[in-house]
């Protein structure tokens, strides 16, 4: 006999005690359905079926074909068992249908790991060594603040010279990249340079670990991680 689960609906052989879906007792209040008849069990697996069912939940078979079309089940290696009253258990059984154990084990789906977040470039400023960490963001705008304008870059070179030293308020910016840091210029007086070389306004130039950079006399080492 099948019988339903009064919580969920779902069904069950006769002789379950809890439902195998949302573990709730199947001895309260069964909702009964009609007898199976030969037919109602699958004939390459053995699984319960209702009728109607045109293929089986267990292994996919099509339940109204000829029985030598069905291809046998491969035996498996081990069979799973609850691990509090050790009765055989499906694979995709949340709850034991003899004891009602939820069965996290067996149905525990691996979680994705985040990926690690790349570290953050730097640049190591030259005479003093100071290191400046460039913030997470996909764009980092290099300069000298003016609080007159309220205005604040990203990374301020005021501290190390800036005003003397030819920096712009917006003098340069980074941007990071799934492929890297890439520098460009941003139509700064005194020019933004790598590796002793000048960018053109606007020019974009990929930095590599090592490179020297400088804005205007403002120089530093820009170190990747």
């Amino acid at each position: 006999m099948i019988i339903k689960c009064s919580k969920c609906g779902n069904a069950m052989p006769a002789d379950a005690a809890f439902c195998d879906q949302c573990g709730a007792s199947l001895a309260k209040d069964p909702l009964q359905v009609a007898p199976p008849t030969a037919s109602q069990r699958c004939p390459r697996c053995g699984a319960s079926t209702v009728d109607g069912q045109v293929y089986c939940e267990q292994c996919g078979t099509m339940l109204n074909a000829h029985p030598s079309s069905y291809e046998p089940l491969p035996t498996p290696s081990t069979e799973l068992r609850c691990s509090h009253c050790h009765n055989p258990i499906s694979k995709s059984d949340s709850f034991c249908i003899y004891c009602g154990q939820p069965q996290s084990t067996v149905t525990a789906k691996p979680v994705a790991q985040p990926h690690p977040s790349p570290p953050n470039g730097r640049l190591i400023m030259q005479g003093d060594s100071a290191v400046i960490l460039l913030p997470a963001k996909n764009e980092i705008i290099i300069g000298r603040e003016d609080p007159l304008v309220d205005y604040f870059p990203d990374i301020d070179l005021t501290p190390f010279g800036g005003g003397e030293q030819g920096v712009s308020r917006r003098h340069a910016r980074i941007l990071q990249t799934p492929d890297g840091y890439i520098i460009e210029d941003l139509g700064s007086k005194n020019h933004t340079f790598v590796n002793e070389e000048r960018l053109n306004d606007g020019q974009r130039q990929p930095l590599k670990s090592g490179d020297k950079v400088r804005f205007g006399r403002v120089a530093g080492t820009f170190r990747n991680g």
